[in-house]
């Protein structure tokens, strides 16, 4: 459809993103009764996301435990989310209840998750684990995934339109207008004709239903570990009234910086070296600068091995020569001696033997490795020997990228790995805005800790509630309205945005760019929103920040007039609104006295402030008030809620399923 020259979509339900979330969701909308007439996909690009480019040693997907004569079921799984404090009970529930139906569907799709010969998904114990909950299909689970969906996709004929970039949503009524942007030509010059190219660009989307999927915020970090081609869109959700969530809580941990990859699991249990060296040494240089901080030998081979189960850094796990007291340490070499950090798998910690490095580990880490086939054996004397031993497809990964850890060494960092908040939903993961669903990474489903690989059985169980809402509740109505185009008002408000957007065009002597503000955005989120948080001056860098985004597109220029300059100035618009909405929430933890736990320290005049638990029964949410003149952050703590205890009795449950009642419930 054609609307004044602009690409228009007139369709039931737009799913933002093509990750497994966003994929999934679309899958289910078809195979559950929808037509794949009424559902598209939009997509800033195919294969681009932390789906199809991330992973670590063997990547990690939490379910129900189903296989050995371990006791698990349902309940026990919610608990171990809700034992991770600020989850709400019935989001902890409904993630452990439909695991074992989402993990089959990947199944079902061809997901090659491994059995044994009895047909049981063996498991493993992975972060914040009770039981062997987790699997995996090796280092790239995530990539198996999103090509398994991509196939159901094309297959289903589900439509996916391709280098679009959604920035602005407004309501029309019950229905609502998407703008987006045609990114497939990002060298275009825009200095003569800008507006006649902004007009040939747009893509407008007027859908009944909206869920998006756009993953995690890396760009607002200096150190990520997400692939660099995602950015995240968050902004988009709060600048359209979505509350959110939980910001306070993030991942971090050990990666590689080269090449962005998670450095847990294999990669610390075959226990190689951490080097560092100054600006002006070279590697060659590089010391063990670890080895002062830990009392003997085996509290620091432990902490490394221990690297591979609790990968995550965590506050709790630093006294006592914890694992993440690596972490810190790291941290600190990086951020206050200007060190660079390496990891070494040619040699052992301390040039210590095989031998020894069984005499010296505590008993059931070297019983690991000697189940793991690892024995005294000059076979198995360095890391790398270990490393091809146990997990050779970690190995092969490296040097896939065009890196032999048999002959280097590799930069690693204290990385951003994963949000834990996000977007306020439901338990059908509708946000607080109607119609408007948020599932994936952009959903703050998660607590203060989480399993490892809950995320992936998260992003699957949102898609399946999505689709299940829509479908039930809100579809059959929508096929039998009918929808009246007011062309005039949708193009007034697609003017009124092209013209706020365009001032970054007409200010030509300001040397004010967009990578200038994305640098202040990623400085702060260095100082008030990594694992080290000092309050220092935090609210007077919030008040400031409300300014900055009323004022942005009058005080910025470009740097380049070309169309791939102009979106990334939109993206940096994104990134400043949500770094806007994490510093709130962090701004408000603390004024709530909230102190060191899961993620981060909370350090005052040099100070580490202790954890608070009472606030692990509260959830940190956040509105960007949508009123014209007061544009402007609120925010309050919201009680968790409890793991529900219903005793359902059969035939009422049957018959409030049946009738279709049960998708009304909230």
């Amino acid at each position: 459809m054609i609307l004044d020259g602009h690409t228009l979509y007139r369709i039931n339900t737009l799913v933002i993103g093509s990750g497994t979330a966003g994929m999934n969701v679309a899958i289910h909308f078809v195979e559950e009764g929808g037509s794949s007439d009424d559902i598209l996909i939009a997509t800033e690009l195919l294969g681009g996301g932390t789906s199809f480019n991330a992973g670590s040693d063997k990547q990690t997907y939490y379910k129900l435990s189903l296989a050995g004569n371990q006791s698990d079921n349902i309940y026990k799984m919610a608990e171990t989310y809700w034992n991770g404090g600020s989850m709400h009970g019935d989001i902890a529930l409904i993630e452990s209840a439909n695991s074992v139906r989402e993990f089959m569907h990947l199944v079902s799709l061809g997901v090659p998750f491994p059995t044994n010969k009895y047909g049981e998904y063996v498991g493993y114990k992975t972060d914040n684990d009770p039981l062997q909950r987790a699997t995996s299909a090796g280092p790239l689970t995530s990539k198996l995934m999103a090509e398994a969906l991509l196939k159901r996709v094309t297959q289903l004929g589900i439509q996916i339109c391709n280098e679009v970039y959604c920035c602005k949503i407004f309501d029309l009524g019950l229905q609502k207008l998407v703008i987006g942007f045609q990114i497939d030509d990002l060298f275009q010059d825009i200095s003569k004709n800008f507006m006649k190219i902004v007009n040939r660009n747009l893509v407008l989307f007027i859908v009944d239903n909206l869920i998006v999927a756009t993953g995690g915020t890396s760009c607002i970090y200096r150190h990520s570990v997400y692939p660099k081609s995602q950015w995240g869109s968050l902004g988009v959700l709060i600048d359209y009234g979505c509350e959110t969530q939980n910001l306070t809580e993030s991942q971090f941990g050990i990666a590689s910086t080269k090449v962005r990859w998670n450095l847990s699991g294999t990669y610390q249990q075959v226990l190689p070296t951490y080097r560092s060296y100054g600006e002006k040494e070279t590697i060659r240089d590089a010391v063990e600068f670890l080895n002062p901080c830990f009392q003997t030998k085996s509290h620091l081979l432990n902490a490394i091995f221990l690297k591979g189960y609790q990968w995550p850094f965590n506050v709790e796990r630093i006294s006592d020569y914890g694992s993440s007291l690596i972490d810190l340490l790291i941290f600190k070499e990086i951020t206050q001696k200007g060190r660079k950090v390496v990891l070494d798998y040619t040699t052992n910690p301390c040039n210590l033997s095989i031998n020894q490095i069984l005499e010296l580990l505590d008993e059931e880490y070297a019983n690991y490795l000697l189940k793991s086939k690892i024995t005294a054996d000059p076979l198995y004397s360095t890391p790398i020997s270990r490393l091809r031993k146990i997990n050779p497809k970690a190995y092969d990964l490296y040097l896939s990228r065009g890196i032999d850890l048999e002959r280097e060494q590799l930069d690693i960092s204290v990385c951003a790995q994963h949000s834990n908040g996000g977007i306020s939903g439901d338990i059908w993961w509708e946000s607080s805005r109607p119609r408007v669903f948020v599932i994936g990474e952009a959903n703050g489903s998660h607590g203060i800790h989480r399993p490892g690989g809950a995320a992936l059985n998260s992003g699957q169980v949102g898609g399946l509630r999505a689709a299940l809402k829509i479908l039930h509740e809100y579809y059959p109505q929508q096929k039998q309205e009918k929808f009246e185009l007011d062309s005039q008002h949708i193009l007034e408000l697609v003017n009124g945005y092209c013209n706020l957007i365009a001032e970054i065009i007409h200010h030509k002597s300001n040397k004010i760019y967009p990578s200038h503000v994305l640098e202040i955005i990623q400085n702060r989120m260095a100082k008030y929103g990594f694992i080290l948080r000092t309050d220092s001056n935090l609210k007077t860098e919030v008040g400031k920040i409300d300014h900055e985004i009323r004022t942005y597109f009058s005080r910025l220029s470009l740097q380049n007039p070309t169309w791939g300059e102009f979106i990334y100035s939109i993206r940096v618009y994104d990134a400043l609104i949500t770094h806007a909405a994490y510093l709130h929430s962090i701004l408000t933890y603390i004024a709530e006295k909230g102190g060191s736990r899961g993620s981060y320290i909370i350090d005052q005049s040099g100070n580490r402030i202790p954890h608070n638990p009472t606030l692990d029964e509260y959830i940190v949410k956040i509105r960007w008030n949508l009123e014209e003149n007061s544009r402007n952050f609120s925010s309050f703590l919201e009680k968790r809620k409890n793991i529900p205890q219903d005793e359902d009795w059969f035939e009422t449950a049957w018959h409030v399923f049946d009738s279709g009642a049960v998708f009304k419930e909230e």
